[in-house]
């Protein structure tokens, strides 16, 4: 912590202050109440009543920064005024030389504590923020039963989060022969247009988010171009086709509470101000910055929590597609039962969900304020398509 101590000139308390032991930086300013003082914080002003009165004071000083007075005269009270929380100690004029300087130190000790509890009330409300941002985040994933707007979620806030340029998402999916590779679903940027094009990459150690998936080890790399003791490098075709430069690249892998890698989560180029476009190398060489360790922390905590909601959502879907092989088999055992109407369920189930759909899309008349949502839909079409379905346990006689 530097020790800035000043004083107005002309005064002979500028000899006194370059006598004193410690290390200070002895500065001299400029009395001119038109224009307060500028100095280094954080500092200490020496002021002695002879030549500066407080109020003359209050007109040459600022308002603001980290600085305390240090004020000498013969009596121990003053004025108040603006300065009374700037006034730190008030001393005798002939103040002996090693209690000057043993003053000084305390004032400097105490912008150093209330420094320290000023930077901790940022950290705190900092993290507060995070909590709270993550918080949201989750009820917003565990809400979400599209899979793919679910998908589009955990990318967006992933970057908010961490501030970056771009990222992609993979999938693990199984193939026919019941091996896992990873499916390349999502991609996202903020500096470019990115055309979509699905492809699948082998989990193992040969590309960066297959190295992800098959160690389930975090990845938090700062240069991209100069990966050193790992067995991948960096695909340039991105790079080389758009003119861009990947530079920081932080991939996490998503794991379910069984440890299982259902995905890897890549987010590329932290940037300084995440509102910046990387429109070309040399802005990346200026702006990007390396991921640091809360942005690795937030992200593997949002990782953890996206595994579980693509998890549970994917399960969603299984069940919702049980339910529809379920709704298939009882049409089918229906329509057993009276073979001259097949076909009946599903054509009276399209129509009831076409005048639903009709409805919804209203905006005058009677039917205007009726709005049906996507699981409304659905359970309109399950219904029509399963209104003969005490058929099955109807005996024909009845």
């Amino acid at each position: 912590m530097a020790k800035n101590v000043y004083y107005f000139q002309p005064s002979a308390l500028g000899k006194v202050l370059r006598q004193l032991p410690g290390p200070y930086r002895v500065g001299a300013l400029k009395r001119d109440p038109k224009a307060p003082a500028e100095w280094n914080s954080p500092a200490v002003l020496v002021a002695d009543a002879r030549e500066d009165d407080l109020r003359s004071l209050q007109k040459c000083t600022p308002a603001a920064g980290e600085w305390r007075l240090i004020y000498l005269q013969d009596s121990p009270s003053v004025a108040r005024g603006r300065l009374d929380a700037r006034i730190f100690a008030i001393l005798p004029r002939q103040v002996p030389k090693a209690m000057l300087a043993k003053a000084i130190d305390s004032a400097f000790d105490t912008l150093r504590v209330e420094e320290d509890r000023r930077r901790t009330g940022q950290q705190l409300r900092l993290v507060v923020g995070e909590l709270e941002t993550l918080n949201r985040i989750g009820v917003a994933l565990s809400t979400e039963r599209n899979t793919d707007a679910l998908l589009e979620l955990i990318l967006t806030k992933s970057r908010e989060i961490t501030g970056c340029d771009a990222g992609s998402l993979y999938l693990a999916e199984e193939k026919s022969n019941g091996a896992k590779h990873l499916v390349f679903k999502l991609t996202q940027s903020d500096s470019h247009s990115v055309p979509f094009r699905q492809f699948t990459l082998p989990i193992d150690t040969r590309s960066i988010a297959g190295y992800a998936a098959s160690t389930g080890k975090i990845l938090n790399i700062k240069d991209a171009y100069r990966i050193r003791n790992l067995p991948f490098r960096l695909n340039r075709d991105f790079d080389e086709r758009f003119r861009y430069r990947t530079k920081s690249m932080l991939v996490v892998p998503m794991k379910t509470q069984k440890d299982e890698v259902i995905g890897v989560l890549q987010l590329i180029n932290a940037k300084r101000d995440p509102t910046v476009k990387l429109l070309s190398r040399e802005i990346v060489h200026r702006e990007v910055v390396p991921f640091s360790e809360r942005s690795q922390e937030l992200a593997s905590s949002l990782a953890s929590q996206a595994a579980v909601s693509l998890e549970n959502n994917l399960l969603y879907r299984e069940i919702e597609n049980l339910f529809e092989g379920f709704v298939r088999a009882s049409v089918l055992a229906i329509e057993s039962r009276d073979p001259t109407t097949f076909g009946h369920s599903e054509r009276v189930a399209k129509l009831t969900v076409g005048l639903a759909d009709a409805v919804d899309r209203t905006d005058s008349g009677p039917y205007k304020d009726i709005n049906f949502t996507r699981q409304d839909i659905r359970e309109i079409r399950y219904a029509s398509i399963l209104h003969d379905f005490g058929k099955v346990g109807v005996r024909e006689e009845v």
